[in-house]
């Protein structure tokens, strides 16, 4: 969980109880005179918070602390009162990912991923050289395996069953060709 004004608090998925049909909620985190930005489960290596001033920061996910909730949490950024910096954006990412910023003059900037240093909590944030962030965007791209067959629905009238495993012939012509991976994005498609 990321809020505007830069806490962030990370727990265990054991720290959300099951709930039952008249449950009225979890508190993730303690919001005062804030908003929540961000929440994402993570599982991957860093996390990146983009901020309105322009900045930005990576951060190793092993470097927020693992709390009970709900907590406050700790800032991945300092804070500036002068400056009124507020969180924008939270992305789990890989070393080879790529975030799209877009100005207010429809400019997109293409900040990869392993061009930013991994940060201690304490340290500032890097600028990014660009003004008014309107809108941030991780891209991505689908994964195509050589063999890959798309989804089709069996011929058995409404039970809709789904395989998109390769048929066993092109298993075994997919096997004795070495394998190529190719990364498209959807943009390409389109």
């Amino acid at each position: 969980m990321l809020t505007s004004s830069g806490y962030s608090v990370r727990y265990d998925i054991s720290e959300i109880p099951s709930l039952g049909q008249n449950a009225k909620g979890v508190k993730s985190t303690v919001v005062k005179d804030d908003t929540i930005v961000a929440g994402i489960a993570l599982d991957g290596e860093d996390v990146v918070v983009i901020t309105n001033r322009s900045n930005i920061k990576r951060v190793s996910q092993k470097d927020i602390p693992l709390m009970t909730r709900p907590k406050r949490g700790v800032r991945l950024f300092p804070y500036n009162k002068r400056a009124n910096e507020s969180a924008i954006a939270l992305y789990q990412v890989k070393p080879n990912d790529v975030i799209e910023i877009l100005n207010e003059d429809d400019e997109i900037t293409l900040q990869k991923v392993k061009e930013l240093k991994v940060l201690e909590l304490e340290s500032v944030c890097a600028d990014l050289d660009m003004e008014d962030i309107a809108l941030t965007n991780m891209q991505c791209g689908a994964v195509v395996k050589l063999g890959d067959v798309p989804p089709k629905s069996s011929s058995d009238g409404d039970d809709e069953k789904n395989n998109s495993k390769p048929t066993e012939e092109k298993n075994s012509e997919v096997e004795s060709e070495d394998t190529i991976e190719l990364q498209v994005d959807v943009d390409d498609i389109l």
